[in-house]
């Protein structure tokens, strides 16, 4: 499986793009992927990006509280209340205290529903609606972060295209992704291809010393 091995598949093509921001190297390697795929540069192309179940972000809008006369602890109390419950109580049995937790009652709605059902307290003792004092949003998560030399990092792995060897689709694969890329986000070999690199640096050092060794000696 050298640098240099003829074309077709079965030879691995492996990359990693690293960078500060993890929504932003996502968005990256998604076109990264795309290009390589129509420019038949790799085939078989996946990477390591794990995204998980959708996550719901509620974030108070501190203007429309404000107008509102609600407290943001307030909305804060509420939501923790509905959702993972409060406790209001105790009990003794047997020499132990078990807490009684209130809670919503599990229904069909989903969670935004039930948070958009919701009402809080305001300073002048009125309901108000939790939808009108707050944003949500869903997003999908990544279920894992990859990290190299303490940045975040994706790998993206294929097989060459048809017809190149192992070293043109890595160099076409570099010219795409670094054409993508913005600042402060970078390319580098990974797996078998980091490895021959590796290997053949150490092998021009162990000549380089074997040629002064040789010299001294003669």
């Amino acid at each position: 499986r050298g640098m240099g091995g003829g074309g077709g598949n079965g030879f691995p093509v492996e990359f990693t793009i690293q960078g500060p921001d993890w929504n932003e190297l996502g968005k990256m390697a998604d076109k990264i992927m795309a290009e390589l795929k129509e420019k038949k540069i790799m085939t078989d192309i996946s990477s390591d990006l794990l995204t998980g179940a959708p996550e719901m972000h509620i974030v108070p809008n501190r203007q429309r509280a404000a107008d509102r006369g609600v407290a943001i602890k307030d909305i804060g109390a509420v939501v923790n209340a509905a959702l993972g419950g409060a406790i209001a109580g105790s009990y003794e049995k047997a020499g132990h205290r078990y807490d009684i937790r209130v809670k919503l009652e599990e229904d069909k709605r989903t969670p935004a529903e039930r948070i958009k059902s919701l009402f809080v307290r305001n300073n002048r003792g009125e309901l108000v609606s939790i939808e009108s004092v707050v944003d949500i949003k869903q997003a999908v998560v990544a279920s894992s972060i990859s990290r190299k030399n303490r940045e975040r990092a994706i790998t993206i792995f294929g097989n060459v295209g048809v017809g190149l060897s192992q070293q043109e689709s890595l160099n076409k694969a570099e010219v795409v992704a670094k054409s993508i890329l913005t600042p402060n986000y970078s390319f580098h070999l990974s797996g078998s291809a980091e490895e021959f690199i590796k290997s053949f640096v150490g092998l021009l050092i162990a000549l380089g010393l074997g040629f002064i060794v040789a010299y001294m000696i003669l």
